[in-house]
């Protein structure tokens, strides 16, 4: 990572040697400090497919990835045609309007990840509840906005401006679900994310066939509403799934030497963390910082 990030500093712009010395020096000083002594353990030989299968954590990422693509899949591969012969825009504005939303996702995963690490920075939520937060931001919003959209009639104006909004709060899914990957592996994100990938991949071949047997010669605002509607329980619950199931704490299982007793104990430490910072948040609390 460090070398990524420097050979990147190198193509875009000229640094002299010292600089370029200073970089890779603080870069290695800072690693150092941010990773603990447990963490440093050396990772399995091959990966640990038999833990993983049964780490709650994965499928946590797994099942909240799978609804999170169940409804991207349908903004990504169906909003055109809605446009189209819904609210009955040409295909050359079609186009123009069918990346609107697709902008709007970008601008939402970047503000969310500059808000999220400045609530970390400054000690107001833990990492779990940042997760859980944005998580449930990224796709809860877009569930209600869908429900908006299925009877917000055929006004264009009103649509496009629903399924933007809803792009903006799905991108905050980068902070929460995708982030979470490497709060639970470092070693085994690769895999994780690949796994994570498939489930989405089989998801949204299967969403076509579905959207196509509702909406195949009856182009019409009620089945349109329904295919909307349909997207409502799947995200709700895979979202519910990910908030009882996920974890911050990187699992024992990414590590080959690290003992039962220091796992417990960062275990430990990451609950006590989380209950500290309820109660510092807790207004009914005397105690509050």
């Amino acid at each position: 990572q460090p070398l990524n990030l420097v050979t990147g500093m190198l193509l875009c712009c000229r640094i002299s040697p010292e600089e370029l010395q200073y970089i890779q020096e603080h870069l290695e000083e800072n690693e150092s400090q941010a990773t603990p002594a447990s963490h440093q353990a050396t990772p399995p030989a091959s990966v640990p497919w038999r833990e993983m299968a049964t780490s709650w954590p994965v499928w946590a990422i797994l099942i909240c990835d799978a609804g999170n693509s169940f409804g991207f899949s349908v903004y990504f591969s169906h909003i055109p045609t809605y446009i189209q012969n819904i609210l009955g825009f040409s295909i050359k504005q079609n186009g123009v309007l069918s990346a609107l939303p697709f902008l709007c996702r970008y601008l939402g995963a970047i503000i969310s990840a500059t808000v999220a690490d400045m609530v970390m920075a400054r000690g107001l939520l833990s990492v779990l509840s940042v997760r859980r937060v944005f998580s449930t931001i990224a796709m809860m919003g877009p569930a209600v906005n869908l429900l908006a959209v299925a009877h917000s009639g055929c006004d264009p104006s009103t649509a496009i401006a629903l399924l933007c909004v809803g792009f903006f709060l799905n991108g905050f899914i980068t902070t929460g679900l995708f982030a979470n990957r490497v709060d639970i592996t470092t070693n085994f994100c690769g895999t994780l994310t690949g796994l994570s990938n498939t489930c989405a991949n089989v998801v949204s071949v299967i969403v076509p066939i579905v959207v196509g047997s509702l909406t195949q010669n009856q182009q019409t605002l009620g089945q349109w509403q329904k295919v909307f509607w349909m997207c409502v329980p799947v995200y709700a619950l895979s979202e519910i799934f990910f908030l009882i199931f996920a974890s911050a704490s990187t699992q024992k299982w990414n590590y080959s030497n690290i003992s039962k007793d220091t796992y417990e104990a960062e275990e430990s430490t990451s609950e006590q963390e989380e209950s500290f910072l309820s109660g510092v948040t807790d207004p009914n609390n005397d105690q509050n910082i």
